[in-house]
């Protein structure tokens, strides 16, 4: 059994806050549903076109966790968010 902690730092192609937030809310939610993680926004809070996110995932070992977090690129990506940094620890 391994716990991942998965770290993003996305550029987002928002004008605002609330623009920002629409976004930000909607990408945990689908991570959430389509991969049962438990995600949220860890830091850039009040930055309006940088979102930081983490999320924990307990699997059954270190490759089944890389593919969570491609499939959770993704999922960023096609919301229009762009990946500047990531990072990704087991324990």
């Amino acid at each position: 059994m391994v716990v991942a902690l998965m770290t993003l730092d996305l550029r987002l192609e928002a004008h605002s806050l609330k623009e920002k937030r629409m976004v930000v809310k909607s990408v945990l939610s689908r991570m959430h549903q389509r991969h049962n993680l438990s995600v949220y926004e860890a830091s850039c809070h009040d930055v309006h076109n940088r979102a930081c996110l983490a999320a924990a995932w307990v699997g059954p070992d270190p490759d089944s966790a890389r593919r969570v977090l491609e499939s959770v690129i993704s999922l960023a990506e096609q919301a229009g968010a762009e990946l500047l940094a990531q990072g990704l620890e087991f324990f």
